[in-house]
């Protein structure tokens, strides 16, 4: 009776030991897609931001150089397309 009992509490055991292994890997696994998804939107900030400085800097040297330039703003009122006129 006592041997089974301890069985059974070594089978209990390593049941749940399985499921703890399982779950460190599944949140390992959790960590590793976000710091993925962190990197990738560090970059694309940092590209999109990249971008907007070589913009600006065209619409600095076009507007020195008098060439009319036209300012849209978007329905969602956030974003600026921006128009050259060289006629």
């Amino acid at each position: 009776m006592k041997m089974e009992s301890l069985q059974q509490r070594r089978e209990e055991l390593e049941r749940k030991e399985h499921q703890l292994k399982e779950s460190l890997l599944k949140f390992d696994k959790f960590l590793k897609e976000n710091d993925s998804k962190r990197a990738r939107a560090v970059k694309k900030s940092l590209d999109e931001r990249e971008l907007r400085r070589g913009k600006e800097k065209d619409i600095e040297r076009y507007i020195a150089i008098e060439v009319p330039v036209y300012f849209v703003q978007s329905l969602h009122g956030s974003v600026f397309h921006v128009f050259f006129c060289f006629a």
